[in-house]
């Protein structure tokens, strides 16, 4: 259990400071607050019985075999995963790989998604694109 400063435990905090703002998830100790500033919740894994991400140990897996992604491949499909099936807009995408300290390149992204749909391919993974929206993670129907 996560204990802040005063000794409290970290959900007992969260609901002292923003009343009714709080909304829990089925495991312990995570919490997303409403808050006026962007807070970050990560949920710590994605899984779907073939797709497995543990989002904090930056690990991926297809149907039990691990892949090997450079930082950044891995949190675009990191945050792609979320939303499984979903558009994900691409300054979602490039503020989960690089917060807010570089500005938006939309062909720097694209790159990268061109990397990571080809290191996906053989795993039935694709990357679909909406051209001037964003990206969405599917499942191949090959």
């Amino acid at each position: 259990m996560s204990v802040v400063g005063n000794g409290k435990p970290a959900t007992e905090e969260l609901t002292e400071s923003v009343g009714s703002s709080v909304a829990r998830f089925k495991e312990p100790n995570v919490a997303i607050v409403a808050t006026t500033q962007p807070v970050t919740v990560i949920d710590q894994v994605f899984d779907d019985g073939y797709l497995r991400i543990e989002h904090a140990n930056y690990y991926l897996a297809c149907a039990g075999q691990p892949v090997y992604l450079p930082r950044v491949e891995f949190l675009l499909v990191s945050r792609l995963a979320r939303s499984i099936g979903r558009v994900v807009p691409s300054e979602d995408l490039w503020r989960a790989a690089w917060d807010d300290q570089k500005p938006l390149n939309c062909s720097s992204l694209h790159v990268y998604i061109h990397r990571l749909r080809n290191k996906l391919r053989p795993y039935d993974l694709q990357i679909d694109v909406l051209v001037n929206v964003g990206y969405r993670l599917v499942r191949s129907t090959n």
